[in-house]
């Protein structure tokens, strides 16, 4: 069988029973996991710590239950939710405090980017923010801002940060397409097939598609089919990985059926984790607490 695919970019609604639909529609397309996504622009601060670990907000937490985001195990038919932080970066200034020791960026289980000049890019791939940061958009709604060179794709190659390509903007108007499709294809090219992401940024059920069609749409961005298949697969799970603290190195695609072989919790601790799969989108991942927390920390 073909292993579940990974959208690591769906919009929190409003309304529980929204995200519910949302979660419940790319579930049923072949998306077991998938990442709520929390946009900040300006400064990160406090007020962005993200609270607790129900990304969709469709539940009450259990009577007891530690107030911070967790990799929780999946009831049938229900994806493996992750919660996300994206930071736009206007100005190199606002990557200050950005690391891994940021106690806002370690309560998101995914941390990603959006730098909005070369210089921020560089930033963020040069300084100590390449340890925290796992995804970077390019904000490919409008014409770059900036040439993405391959220096650039192999700074991130080196620090295993990959590169997501939204294809929501694919289904905008004709003008938008049109920056997509050109700077995917600069991603693509300085990036290489094995460091991109697919993802939907999708606030409604409308806005997804089957990954079939996207491995397709793929071909648009430079990449072939299969690559297309691995940017929703291997390419994210390896984004995961690397978020977990188990990898820092370049991702890699992993074959149909295929689970994380190996993985530590948290950046700077060894522990193991426990990993039973019932395919890639259906995994039950606990540390010996019988749960793993967001970005590998175990709670108490």
């Amino acid at each position: 069988a073909m292993a579940a695919c990974v959208d690591l970019g769906l919009q929190r609604q409003g309304k529980p029973e929204d995200n519910r639909r949302l979660s419940d529609a790319a579930l049923a397309l072949g998306f077991g996991t998938q990442a709520w996504e929390t946009e900040v622009h300006g400064r990160l601060g406090r007020q962005h710590m993200q609270a607790m670990g129900l990304p969709a907000a469709t539940a009450e937490p259990a009577a007891g239950a530690a107030k911070r985001p967790r990799l929780q195990a999946s009831a049938p038919r229900r994806a493996r939710e992750l919660s996300r932080l994206t930071l736009h970066v206007e100005t190199p200034d606002q990557l200050q405090g950005i690391d891994e020791s940021n106690q806002v960026l370690a309560s998101y289980d995914i941390v990603a980017i959006v730098p909005h000049s070369e210089e921020a890019l560089s930033r963020a791939l040069d300084g100590p923010a390449r340890t925290a940061v796992d995804v970077v958009r390019l904000p490919m709604d409008q014409r770059l801002p900036f040439l993405l060179s391959a220096q650039l794709g192999r700074k991130a190659a080196r620090a295993g940060i990959a590169f997501e390509i939204p294809y929501g903007l694919a289904l905008r108007d004709a003008a938008t397409r049109r920056h997509l499709l050109a700077a995917a294809q600069q991603v693509c090219a300085a990036r290489g097939p094995r460091g991109v992401i697919i993802t939907s940024g999708a606030a409604g059920e409308a806005a997804l598609r089957a990954p079939g069609d996207l491995a397709h749409l793929a071909t648009l961005f430079g990449l072939t089919v299969r690559e297309g298949w691995d940017a929703m697969q291997g390419n994210a799970e390896a984004v995961l990985l690397r978020a977990r603290g188990g990898s820092s190195g370049e991702p890699g695609p992993l074959g149909a059926g295929e689970v994380l072989r190996a993985a530590t919790v948290g950046r700077q601790s060894p522990m193991p984790l426990l990993i039973s799969a019932v395919g890639l989108g259906h995994a039950v991942i606990t540390n010996r607490y019988g749960h793993m927390t967001s970005r590998g920390r175990p709670a108490p």
